[in-house]
């Protein structure tokens, strides 16, 4: 019979914390894994955390990974940045929504302050940066009692986070969730912004929890082109441009991927339902360079 051979990451747990420490890791991802919490409280989360790193993407192109359920401490939430030339940084998210929640013992395997702990020991020993361990609970006053009693051995590199939306609405109500939302989608109302959520959050159940930033994007915009920017802004073909600027009180613009445009001074605007690299826009150019339009009548019904 094979015997796997332990990996680096079961080998220097054994080595810092013992062989109780690794089998308690070894549960505790077998039953994350068969109870695949997945419930809406921590799905909203994932996209909260996951819009996020899209603004980082699209702002800096910076491109994490994201996983769910790893085989580490802190794990219903790993963020992984670096590259053979950077320094790898990781954060990690612990999501508990229960009532009653403590802290715990240092030393006593399985306690919240034990995996915190022993989360950014493991980092260290790996050479890897902890940008943050998360404790997330969606009860305001376990959440209170948690930072006023956080052992003083994690607290440098430990937050709690009071995050409690189970539905799509909800979760909008958070301004940071929403501006970030506003990053990937052209539109500012709130329906298209809750379109937005469920398609990344439909995106990130169908990757398996586990993927990089910039393929969780393109796979959300291929479930929503109408509403998901694209990476690169685009161009306008220079004949197309060229007949556009000369229809008489017609502007326009591209912003954040998709062609904004106005008439009359604002009489009326609107936005072109795709993005820019879609096959809908491309065709939308190849008419206006074949139909020579010259008044804003022309392209109108286009333009829907």
């Amino acid at each position: 019979m094979n015997i796997e051979a332990p990996s680096k990451i079961e080998q220097v747990v054994t080595q810092l914390f013992g062989s109780r420490a690794l089998q308690y890791l070894q549960n505790k991802r077998r039953g994350g894994d068969s109870n695949d919490k997945g419930n809406a409280y921590e799905l909203h989360y994932a996209v909260y955390e996951l819009t996020k790193l899209a603004t980082e993407f699209f702002e800096n192109a910076v491109n994490a990974k994201i996983e769910s359920q790893t085989l580490t401490f802190v794990d219903d939430l790993v963020v992984t940045w670096g590259s053979d030339t950077a320094k790898e940084k990781k954060s990690h998210s612990q999501l508990k929504n229960t009532q009653g929640l403590k802290w715990g013992s240092l030393e006593e395997v399985g306690s919240l302050a034990f995996d915190f702990l022993s989360q950014k020991r493991l980092n260290d020993s790996l050479k890897i940066e902890t940008k943050g361990l998360v404790l997330v609970t969606s009860q305001s006053e376990v959440a209170r009692d948690l930072k006023a009693n956080m052992p003083t051995d994690i607290k440098s590199f430990s937050q709690v986070l009071d995050f409690s939306p189970d539905t799509v609405s909800q979760a909008l109500e958070y301004t940071e969730h929403r501006e970030n939302l506003k990053m990937i989608c052209p539109f500012d109302e709130i329906d298209k912004l809750e379109a937005v959520h469920a398609t990344i959050m439909g995106a990130w159940i169908s990757m398996g929890k586990s993927c990089f930033v910039s393929d969780l994007i393109a796979k959300a915009r291929t479930s929503n082109p109408c509403y998901i920017r694209p990476e690169d802004d685009g161009i306008l073909d220079p004949k197309c441009e060229q007949l556009l600027n000369a229809i008489p009180k017609f502007e326009f613009s591209i912003e954040g991927g998709f062609f904004s445009w106005t008439y009359g001074n604002g009489l009326e605007e609107g936005v072109f339902s795709e993005n820019n690299l879609s096959e809908r826009f491309a065709k939308f150019q190849q008419w206006i360079i074949s139909k020579q339009p010259k008044t804003f009548e022309d392209i109108e019904g286009a333009l829907l």
